[in-house]
């Protein structure tokens, strides 16, 4: 089978992968004809969030063959985008303040904690901030600490944290505070594998949070193996629903290349997790289109998946974006099995109906609402049919078949 990616998609990740590197790729590798395809490769930038990287391999080694007008916008793309972060940077350093006045135990999850890792720590898109507290009590409390400091709660569907936001000199913040790493899943066995594995934060006696290193400080994150684990898990959330883009994989990239990690520790949370499958799959895509150095990844030896795998995920990320938004058609990814498509309309229920799903004899009512609320979303807000979603689903659940989630795996 031919490769499924376009010439612009192509040379699409060999920029990125030059530019998360700091290398630079040949004229015969960029080609005469780049700025014939430049706005295509801009959308596709744009759409996984990756612009600032793309951007800055342009202004620095291709900036000679580049329009004036052009080149004058990318500038002006570049100090807009570092200023976010900085201002990003001081929102995270406001909200851990408030986190030592209470003397509550918490971490960045990703964002500005996984920027260090990037060439130039603006380079990762700023977007919101994610703080863990993963002790009940502490978590309670630091919410009703942000409601008297000026934060404001956002309606969200979700079970595993709370999203707020903030408002200084004309900026809105957005913070989601997590009692959980991610969301509940439809595999109540891999739900309690996850929590089983972070109880020991939840109880308070986990391991020490480390620290990542970024301008003006540093900032606690999970310990490497744990936080290596939660990039995983959150990739296969993202997966499992709208998709997951490119940039998360710049993550997966730079964190191996840079930070030191127990393999067998980790592999051993994956293993327990059933999702062995899918580290194979991103890893190895990291691999063969990313440059991550197999030296990094030795236990990958052996392990690389089929060509054709891997291409049809990555062909799923362009199709859908960052978080699949980019297809309107798209909502979850479901396992092509009976009672799966209802399985997920339960789950759904359940998060947007957290007391009231408490109670079985509620659920045909609560059931028919999620339903409805469904059907009115798709074609009020995102203008298209259930029938399409569904096909949608269908045709993404393909992509779990080559991965046996929540199966045990055979290499």
């Amino acid at each position: 089978m031919g490769s499924t990616m376009t010439g612009v998609q192509d040379l699409f990740l060999k920029i990125l992968t030059a530019s998360l590197h700091g290398s630079r790729l040949s004229g015969e590798e960029i080609g005469k004809n780049f700025w014939q395809v430049w706005q295509e490769m801009k959308k596709i930038a744009r759409q996984q969030a990756v612009s600032p990287l793309i951007y800055d391999y342009l202004l620095s080694w291709e900036s000679g063959r580049m329009p004036e007008q052009e080149q004058q916008y990318l500038k002006q793309q570049e100090f807009v985008t570092a200023m976010m972060y900085y201002q990003m940077v001081n929102f995270v350093f406001m909200v851990l303040e408030l986190l030592q006045k209470q003397k509550i135990q918490g971490c960045i999850l990703k964002g500005v904690g996984m920027a260090g890792y990037y060439p130039r720590e603006e380079l990762r898109k700023a977007g919101d901030v994610d703080l863990y507290i993963p002790v009940p009590e502490e978590f309670e409390a630091f919410c009703k600490t942000l409601k008297e400091n000026g934060f404001e709660r956002e309606k969200s569907v979700t079970d595993h944290h709370r999203t707020y936001y903030y408002v200084s000199d004309g900026v809105k913040f957005e913070l989601e505070v997590h009692i959980k790493p991610i969301n509940t899943q439809e595999n109540a066995a891999f739900n309690k594998e996850v929590d089983q594995i972070f109880a020991p934060f939840a109880a308070g006696q986990g391991k020490e949070f480390s620290k990542a290193e970024i301008i003006n400080g540093s900032v606690p994150v999970l310990p490497p193996e744990e936080n290596a684990f939660y990039l995983l898990l959150h990739m296969l959330q993202h997966m499992l629903s709208g998709g997951m883009g490119v940039r998360l994989l710049c993550d997966w990239v730079l964190f191996w290349e840079k930070e030191k990690i127990s393999s067998e520790e980790l592999l051993s949370m994956v293993r327990q997790c059933k999702i062995e499958g899918f580290y194979y799959l991103v890893t190895g895509i990291c691999v063969e289109y990313l440059g991550l150095p197999m030296e990094c990844v030795p236990w990958m030896e052996g392990r690389m998946p089929e060509k054709e795998r891997m291409e049809r995920l990555l062909e799923d990320m362009f199709l859908g974006g960052e978080f699949g938004e980019c297809d309107s058609s798209r909502m979850l990814a479901v396992e092509d099995r009976k009672l799966g498509y209802f399985k997920e309309l339960h789950r759904q229920m359940l998060l947007r109906f957290h007391r009231a799903g408490k109670v079985p004899l509620f659920w045909p009512f609560l059931w028919a609402a999620t339903g409805i609320i469904f059907l009115y979303n798709n074609k009020h807000l995102r203008n298209t049919s259930a029938l399409d979603i569904i096909k949608s689903a269908r045709e993404r659940g393909k992509l779990l078949e080559d991965l046996k989630l929540f199966e045990d795996w055979e290499s």
